[in-house]
């Protein structure tokens, strides 16, 4: 081969990459007209444009927080008490909200009964109002609770020494429903499924058990609904309707 002679096959390789680089050029023609396109601008260019109108701090005004103006947190305290949120602990959420809802409705009643009236009682022997008040206040935070930490039942009773006097039984009852509820709020919903065994040496699940915890005390509020009506004492509607107007506004 002398010198300056090119291949037949160079040269088809030749003419088949400048026949590419037309049709490429075509098409970026075509397309240039449609979009306009600086070829002068390079990669370098635009990161260094984007670099520039970055901003400085990429939060935003509305999220610059002054902290020396905080507030307390209302709901601090409560933390200490409830170790579960709604949603990482539902179940026991939505226990322990409708047995508030059921204790409201009690010491509604409870507001009802005359200071005077706190010691009687219809037959001798039988509970007395201020009984059925210390007993609620009492199985609700030495059974109840106890058991639902899988312990034994403390229940002391009912006894006048645990509280004498309306207001020292109301305040007694509230004492024991706030411990009680720092305990069942210490729960989760796994707890729940786990067993504890009641004074009666049956083996109920926690969560049974402190739903017939609502039931009892749902009961002995009716005692004392009924106990007050002996008495002669207006009560108030259980849900804001009497009977009586309840079939009123019944088609």
């Amino acid at each position: 081969m002398t010198a300056g002679h090119i291949c037949p096959a160079v040269k088809r390789d030749r003419r088949l990459l400048a026949q590419e680089c037309g049709r490429y050029t075509a098409v970026y023609t075509r397309i240039a007209r449609v979009i306009p396109v600086d070829i002068s601008v390079t990669n370098a260019d635009v990161m260094k444009k984007k670099t520039s109108e970055a901003p400085q701090d990429d939060l935003r005004p509305h999220y610059d927080f002054d902290y020396a103006k905080m507030k307390p947190n209302r709901f601090a305290g409560e933390a200490k008490v409830y170790k579960r949120t709604p949603m990482d602990q539902p179940q026991v959420t939505e226990l322990l909200n409708y047995f508030e809802r059921v204790r409201e409705r009690t010491m509604r009643v409870v507001a009802c009964i005359p200071p005077e009236r706190v010691d009687w009682t219809y037959r001798e022997g039988k509970f007395t109002l201020g009984d059925l008040m210390r007993h609620l206040a009492s199985i609700e935070r030495w059974m109840f609770a106890e058991n639902a930490q899988r312990k034994a039942s403390r229940y002391p009773g009912h006894g006048i020494e645990l509280a004498d006097g309306y207001d020292t039984i109301v305040a007694f009852m509230r004492r024991m429903h706030e411990e009680s509820m720092a305990i069942f709020g210490a729960l989760t919903d796994g707890d729940l499924e786990q067993k504890c065994v009641t004074p009666g040496g049956a083996a109920l699940r926690i969560g049974k058990w402190l739903r017939l915890m609502i039931e009892h005390e749902i009961h002995h509020r009716g005692q004392i609904y009924l106990y007050l009506a002996m008495l002669g004492i207006e009560t108030p509607p259980l849900y804001g309707l009497t009977e009586e107007e309840v079939k009123r506004r019944s088609g």
